[in-house]
């Protein structure tokens, strides 16, 4: 409790959750502002904190400037008992939610907001990372129009159970849910509204092109469905170049590429093999005939 209390100056309760009990602090020895995550709940669950300790060690690594970067987690005794508490970036904005509330924005502005996000889950997803937990309100935007996704949130929502019943197949790395949330906050920007109707953002919104981006996003019906965030990223930045997208089916081509790479690879592994058969057996029969 003393390490805490003289690490952590000047600290401003927030607000709690089932979670955590969240302050905002500065840290004495950098004296930069800083967010304490203190766990409620979940302190004394051990495999939990095993766990989370691991997520944090592999998240602390991910850094973007339209993230909030997590920097560790921590512990501290207090009272007989034991506390663990995450340090992050200390980010003083709105979110989205709260910004559409209040005021609307402009189509070049939405489409901005979801690019840099955008940006942010990539880093994730080259990790093959799902994030998983994206909504309106785990994006937040400050006074300057700076853009960063809570990372904080989604340690909050991570879950480490698997299901039994669970197949292999769909625990495997999908970056289309993220995909699908992007898409889905484009649109209540755009429209206005808070919750994404899959079968109204058709007659909401009036851009065809931005149309087709959500559809991308989406709608798993769609042949040129978004296969990875690159994509989207390309075309959320030459909307705002230039006001229009690729119209080939470049996604399903990239997928057809990936996929004859793969293919070529397993041939030349096939090959490979097949010459080292041929080269043991000739070397078999050589002994037989020296013999």
């Amino acid at each position: 409790m003393k390490y805490f209390n003289e690490t952590y100056k000047k600290r401003e309760f927030l607000r709690r959750n089932e979670w955590a009990d969240t302050y905002r602090a500065t840290h004495a020895v950098t004296d930069e502002h800083v967010t304490l995550k203190v766990l409620a709940k979940k302190s004394n669950d051990e495999e939990y904190i095993n766990n989370l300790l691991k997520e944090v060690e592999t998240i602390k690594t991910i850094k973007n400037p339209n993230l909030i970067h997590v920097n560790n987690m921590f512990k501290y005794s207090g009272f007989g008992k034991t506390y663990y508490y995450i340090e992050g970036e200390y980010f003083k904005g709105d979110s989205l939610k709260e910004v559409i509330e209040n005021s609307k924005i402009d189509i070049k502005e939405s489409v901005k907001i979801v690019e840099r996000a955008a940006e942010g889950i990539k880093e994730f997803h080259d990790k093959n990372i799902l994030f998983n937990s994206l909504n309106l309100e785990n994006i937040l935007m400050n006074s300057r129009e700076i853009i960063k996704v809570d990372v904080l949130s989604y340690l909050e929502h991570k879950t480490f159970q698997v299901k039994e019943d669970e197949s292999l197949e769909e625990n495997k790395f999908n970056p289309q849910k993220d995909i699908y949330a992007l898409g889905a906050v484009l649109y209540c920007l755009l429209s206005g509204n808070q919750i994404f109707d899959n079968n109204k953002y058709k007659k909401d919104i009036k851009d065809d092109i931005l149309i087709k981006i959500i559809d991308r996003a989406t709608n798993p019906q769609c042949e040129s469905r978004y296969i990875n965030i690159d994509r989207m990223i390309m075309d959320l930045k030459s909307y705002l170049q230039t006001g229009d997208i690729k119209s080939d089916n470049y996604d399903y081509n990239d997928e057809i590429s990936n996929k004859n790479k793969k293919q070529k690879k397993q041939k030349n592994k096939k090959e490979k093999a097949e010459k080292k058969t041929k080269k043991d057996t000739s070397i078999t029969n050589n002994v037989i005939s020296s013999e």
